[in-house]
């Protein structure tokens, strides 16, 4: 293989793993932004389940505290 030749199923895969990721991580967010609509969390305890502070998780979903 030449430098400019590529593994197109190694390119693939990784494309498909990467937009799983992110379907994941956006799945894990609209989850918590209805916890918090519904009141079964507060924005605090949904920022931290997602690794964030509060003004991130904020600005991220445009709920406020």
């Amino acid at each position: 293989m030449c430098i400019t030749e590529f593994n197109e199923e190694k390119f693939r895969n990784q494309t498909f793993e990467e937009g799983l990721e992110k379907g994941k991580k956006e799945g894990i967010l609209e989850t918590l932004i209805g916890l918090v609509k519904e009141g079964i969390l507060t924005l605090a305890d949904a920022a931290q389940r997602y690794n964030v502070s509060v003004p991130e998780f904020e600005a991220l979903t445009g709920l406020k505290a």
